[in-house]
């Protein structure tokens, strides 16, 4: 499924409702009703810290994670990786693989180191994680960029 990836700076009201849709599919977070989980897309998209990346395909939002950089946690150039999540509808097709990938690229464009956490026994999301280059350290996956200051 060919996908493309972009920064999503002011998403429209069908990003907004496929935004929803994904993180409502989202696994990792807790079961909200529908007014709370507008609430937490707006205040991650208010957010001057946070960068949504998106994979469309379509004209169709499948995919979405944040970026978080905040220079008085990450004053080495890190950005932490949060809530990447893919519509269940469009799971097992390599969506989240192929976003993933042009994630790295980008990280590696930038100079970006990128940082995932990890609960211990994620051990299957470490594992693929592994496979995009990233290298495990206590519950943290790095990933450093393959050229520059990295």
């Amino acid at each position: 499924m060919p996908i493309i990836t972009e920064v999503v700076n002011t998403p429209d009201e069908q990003d907004l409702t496929d935004l929803l849709k994904i993180v409502r599919d989202d696994p990792a977070l807790p079961s909200l009703d529908e007014q709370n989980l507008q609430i937490w897309l707006s205040d991650r998209l208010a957010d001057p810290l946070l960068q949504l990346y998106a994979a469309r395909f379509n004209d169709r939002l499948l995919a979405a994670l944040w970026l978080r950089h905040d220079k008085r946690v990450n004053n080495d150039g890190t950005h932490q990786l949060e809530h990447l999540c893919v519509r269940e509808i469009t799971r097992n097709r390599g969506v989240a693989n192929k976003f993933m990938l042009d994630i790295v690229q980008i990280a590696d464009q930038q100079n970006w180191r990128l940082n995932v956490l990890l609960s211990e026994e994620n051990t299957a999301l470490g594992k693929w994680l592994q496979t995009l280059g990233f290298h495990p350290q206590d519950n943290n996956h790095y990933y450093r960029p393959t050229h520059g200051k990295g």
